[in-house]
Parts: C-alpha cells; structure tokens; sequence
C-alpha cells in the first residue's frame, strides 16, 4: 500500500497524493478524519456521486503495510477515486498553455 508522495500534495493538512505503481490514491490523515466521516455519514458523499458532482472512490481502509521509513504514519484511510478520462484538444488551450507543453 505504501507508495511515493506526489510532489504537487503539499498545501492540505487532511491529506496528501500518493503515486502506487503509478495510480494516484489518496491518503486521508488522522486530521482530515472527523471531516471524512461526516461527509460519509451525512449522505452527503452518496447524494453528490449519485448526481455526478463528485467522483466516486473506493475506501480502502487503513493501510497494513505502511514502510518502515515513517513517511505515512499519520494516514488514517486510503481512497482510490474512479479514474476519470480526459480528452484535451489543442483548441482548448491558450497560447502559454501550447508554448509551456512545447517546452516539456
């Protein structure tokens, strides 16, 4: 379960993105808990997916093989959302957009 920290996960206090064999998942922290369960508990989680306003994931508990480093001691839950296509046309871009990809 234990994986690399993406480096763009930085600014949430509740959680942070975690890059396992590539899939993004989400750790969720022992601070973003009590904020977890209440949107799960309310019916609020299942009313937004049902609607399409949020993407589902799926709860993958507490995490069993953390690495001995300490890197994830304070994850609480694992979350792996639906993976969502993205179709991107040049057309969509602007200008910097173009130019910053062509840079890559």
């Amino acid at each position: 379960m234990a994986g690399e920290r993406h480096p763009g996960s930085f600014r949430d206090p509740a959680g942070h993105v975690v890059l396992q064999a590539g899939v993004p998942v989400r750790h969720v922290t022992e601070a973003g808990r009590d904020d977890y369960q209440a949107l799960i508990d309310s019916g609020l989680y299942a009313a937004l997916v049902a609607d399409g306003s949020l993407i589902p994931h799926e709860d993958l508990g507490r995490p069993s093989d953390l690495p001995p480093d300490g890197t994830h001691t304070d994850t609480w839950r694992v979350l792996r959302p639906e993976r969502v296509p993205m179709i991107s046309y040049a057309h969509e871009w602007s200008f910097s957009q173009l130019k910053d990809a062509a840079l890559l």
